[in-house]
């Protein structure tokens, strides 16, 4: 079994499991959705016009799954609490 993954500024990669995997999800990273290293204005109006989308929306799978932080099937409040939490930060 292989577990494949997309970092946000790299190419898909995969990596085998044999039995049991852990992942770390960078929060950070994840809120700069414009992938310009800066968790600014550009990724708020990305999140705030996929507000309210859920897995029967239009493009949930290109583009609103991509802002659903805790994994809820909703782009809702709980997403915006962990986007909201490193405004202004770098992404490295």
């Amino acid at each position: 079994m292989e577990i494949t993954y997309q970092p946000v500024n790299g190419e898909e990669q995969s990596v085998p499991v044999d039995s049991q995997a852990t992942l770390t999800y960078d929060l950070l990273c994840w809120s700069d959705f414009s992938g310009d290293g800066l968790v600014g204005m550009a990724d708020f109006l990305s999140f705030a016009a996929s507000l309210k989308a859920t897995p029967a929306s239009l493009n949930w799978e290109s583009i609103h799954s991509r802002l659903d932080g805790d994994g809820d099937d909703l782009v809702g409040i709980g997403d915006f609490l962990l986007f909201s939490r490193y405004w202004g930060e770098r992404c490295p």
